[in-house]
């Protein structure tokens, strides 16, 4: 039975924290990328732009002072500053590679690009994706309940139903309405799920991830389980 993580970001190095480094994980900017505002504006709103030119030039950003912008360059950095406003990823050569061999749920698209990282430019790629996942979920088994209540909700049917239950509970007694079970009919290797909100990876995909020692990823156990039928 394939297992699923959350995969995230990494954001801090705590190892270096704790030895008054720098530690704030740098994230890209695109604020160099000509046009780049028009661009970013489009896939924030969701489209898949696929005449897109190269994104010349990202370049690396903290939340400490200029000169620690620098101080590491990883496999995935988080969107800062101008490109902020797109879902997604902004990948390594490397991952790129490894991606387009997985299976993904939903729309995605990746945009070629450039990094600059200490006067020199490298391949890099805006890694686009979508949490149009609905379509992979059974919804009557799947579970739900209340938050902090062990009250399990009766089945919910469709999408439109779960948004329908969730919005009730949340307007009349301020409670949401969280995942127990998420049953899926095929199996996948990436998704962000629409439902819980969650980027998840497969057990292979995070093993081939840490087998090529890429960088900028963390795996965590997720809080519900989750099951697919047609593995």
């Amino acid at each position: 039975m394939m297992r699923y993580f959350k995969i995230e970001e990494k954001i801090i190095d705590f190892e270096r924290k704790e030895r008054g480094l720098p530690s704030d994980i740098p994230g890209v900017s695109g604020e160099a990328v000509p046009n780049g505002k028009y661009y970013f504006a489009r896939i924030g709103e969701g489209e898949i732009i696929e005449d897109a030119p190269i994104f010349d030039f990202f370049h690396l950003k903290s939340f400490g002072p200029k000169k620690e912008w620098e101080w590491c360059i990883q496999d995935l950095h988080q969107l800062r500053g101008v490109g902020s406003i797109m879902t997604g990823w902004y990948i390594s050569q490397p991952f790129k590679r490894l991606l387009e061999k997985c299976k993904i749920i939903g729309s995605y698209h990746f945009y070629q690009s450039k990094l600059l990282y200490k006067g020199e430019k490298l391949d890099y790629w805006f890694f686009q994706f979508t949490p149009d996942t609905v379509h992979n979920i059974i919804f009557p088994d799947s579970v739900f309940y209340l938050q902090n209540e062990d009250y399990i909700m009766e089945r919910i049917y469709s999408y439109d139903e779960y948004l329908k239950v969730r919005r009730y509970y949340g307007r009349e007694l301020d409670k949401e309405l969280k995942v127990k079970l998420l049953c899926c009919k095929e199996p996948f290797d990436f998704c962000m799920d629409r439902v819980s909100g969650d980027k998840l990876a497969s057990e292979r995909l995070k093993n081939e991830i840490e087998d090529a020692g890429l960088m900028g990823v963390e795996f965590f156990d997720t809080s519900y389980e989750i099951k697919v039928l047609n593995t």
